[in-house]
């Protein structure tokens, strides 16, 4: 290992960094047997960690935005939870008397898509997809209790808590009384209220009753069930997607969002462009309409990407229209399927021959030798962590024609601004302490043709990490000093996958390797700016990404999809 690499990361293992390794072990060790944890017990290492993204874990005062980024990620009734029992399948929840769990009422979390049942009466059983899901949902649940208690003892200092539990007091009826006793900013307030919303009176009737105290009973966890469930999400896809006869075709694997692939080939929001500025200018929604005439007057600034944000809104109003957009993208080429098998998420395929160059963005080039190609994209929505190493290792081996694979995903940055680019050319995986170099396909001059007001960070170095908790602030310092920029949760799986696909070796651990593919192979990974955990504010909820973002997410999505069809042209072209 290099010099320069020591001391972020063997420094780190022998001294400031042990905080995560107890932290991480109090509830992680011995995985494969059952073992009940009590949260209030695992609260001292979550605080002595000093999360980047928890810094006031340890204070009195409570921090908002910590405790709402939880919050997102964990299901709305959270709240009423005594007990959460965690596995990975149905076969394991029943061998712990848990046959009954798929009955239970189905809850969902705002900004996770995790399967989670609630019975009711303060128990919640939650599926894992992998050991990420475990390191991102547990610090999840100690940042929720921590906070949540911080705000109830606050509130029982005086009779507004109890007025608040027995009903006498309405919390919408003493809003500025609350805002004191719990000492929140002005912003913290707007953000709180923001996202509990009609829940208002009942969240803090709640919080007056009572603290917390939960308890974790977490049941065998296996990666081979963990390896078994992502074979069995493809046995689904397959079929839905009728990926069957893709054995003898050429394959390009993309993970990203769902919505930007989709527009940029459907040719919807042009068709009805003007039913999409009518409701904008009516509605209004996020200011847009004011954005849009303001993007007319600058030629830098490209008004597809706003008709494509408020396409998000104007679905969501009419939903009418929604039959008429998938009509209009699946008669595009484009085709999708959720398997019910979990991990719960979307899968698309798109076949480059079906492509209607008349429909596409008009920023991409379609050639025309396209038309002969067996091509398909394959999209994957997201995968979060390990999950998304376990579905790439299946997939190299369903698709013996693999042509590339294509990683779009959000990261925390340690420079530029929030929606800014980063292409890294060197990952560091935290689950394995191994750094990989590598031949990123994608590049500066791949995104210039689609960026006008953002800016594209060439040959980064990115970490990722175990869990969006799990890096510090003393962590991020290091990262600065030693040119890390990105902070991410995919990329090290993947590229374990890789390596160990086209190397038919386990990659070694505290150790430096170069990815080698195939000449004929090619990895394109980008990362857009969702969190800048080095500046003051540095919650994802401090600055919500929204515009933001627009331009990085559709800007990565153009240079993908414009790249392998340059690739795939080439190839038919030899």
């Amino acid at each position: 290992m290099l010099d320069f690499f020591k001391p972020l990361f063997s420094q780190n293992r022998s001294g400031r960094s042990e905080s995560l390794e107890s932290y991480v072990r109090s509830y992680g060790d011995h995985a494969d047997c059952p073992r009940t944890l009590h949260v209030t017990d695992l609260e001292t290492r979550h605080c002595r960690f000093s999360s980047s993204l928890h810094r006031g874990a340890g204070g009195r005062e409570p921090d908002i935005s910590a405790f709402l980024y939880a919050a997102l990620r964990l299901p709305d009734c959270m709240n009423r939870v005594e007990r959460v029992v965690i596995g990975p399948t149905e076969e394991v929840f029943a061998a712990a008397g848990f046959s009954e769990v798929g009955g239970w009422q189905q809850v969902e979390a705002d900004a996770r898509r995790r399967r989670y049942h609630y019975d009711g009466e303060g128990t919640l059983a939650v599926f894992l997809t992998s050991m990420t899901d475990l390191d991102d949902l547990i610090p999840c649940i100690c940042a929720f209790q921590i906070e949540w208690n911080k705000m109830h003892r606050l509130l029982n200092r005086s009779r507004l808590g109890p007025g608040l539990a027995d009903g006498s007091v309405e919390a919408s009826d003493t809003g500025r009384d609350i805002c004191r006793s719990l000492g929140l900013t002005s912003n913290a307030w707007d953000l709180l209220s923001r996202v509990w919303n009609r829940e208002w009176n009942r969240k803090f009737a709640d919080m007056g009753q009572g603290p917390l105290d939960v308890t974790v009973e977490r049941l065998p966890l296996q990666t081979r069930c963990f390896e078994k469930g992502a074979g069995q999400w493809w046995d689904k896809a397959s079929k839905g997607l009728d990926l069957d006869d893709t054995a003898n075709r050429p394959v390009y694997i993309v993970s990203s969002n769902t919505h930007g692939l989709a527009n940029l080939i459907s040719g919807f929001v042009t068709r009805h462009e003007s039913e999409l500025l009518d409701f904008i200018k009516h509605e209004n929604p996020e200011n847009l309409w004011d954005i849009w005439l303001e993007s007319r007057r600058d030629p830098d600034r490209n008004p597809t990407n706003l008709l494509y944000y408020g396409l998000r809104h104007y679905l969501k109003h009419n939903p009418h229209a929604r039959a008429a957009n998938a009509r209009c993208v699946q008669s595009a080429g484009l085709f999708s399927h959720c398997p019910d098998q979990y991990p719960l998420l979307e899968a698309q395929k798109i076949t480059l021959s079906h492509l209607d160059p008349a429909r596409l963005d008009a920023r991409l080039h379609y050639p025309e030798i396209l038309a002969l190609s067996r091509a398909v994209v394959i999209n994957l929505d997201y995968p979060l962590g390990l999950a998304a190493g376990h579905l790439l290792a299946h997939a190299c081996r369903r698709f013996p024609g693999l042509q590339g694979v294509f990683i779009l995903g959000k990261s925390a940055a340690t420079i530029g601004r929030l929606g800014d680019i980063m292409i890294p050319s060197q990952v560091y995986d935290s689950h394995t302490s191994t750094r990989y170099r590598f031949q990123n396909i994608l590049s500066v001059r791949r995104l210039t043709p689609f960026l006008n007001t953002i800016a594209a960070f060439e040959d980064q170095k990115s970490v990722t990490v175990r869990g969006t908790f799990l890096h510090g602030r003393t962590t991020i310092n290091h990262l600065i000093r030693d040119d890390f920029t990105g902070i991410e949760m995919e990329g090290g799986p993947y590229l374990d996958a890789l390596y160990t696909h086209f190397s038919g070796q386990t990659p070694r651990k505290d150790t430096t390797l170069q990815l080698h593919l195939p000449p004929a192979f090619h990895l394109g990974l980008l990362h857009y700016t969702s969190d800048t955990p080095y500046n003051i504010r540095p919650s994802l909820l401090s600055s919500r990404l929204g515009l933001s973002g627009l331009e990085a997410a559709y800007a990565s999505s153009l240079a993908i999809l414009q790249c392998i069809m340059d690739l795939e042209a080439g190839r038919l072209n030899k």
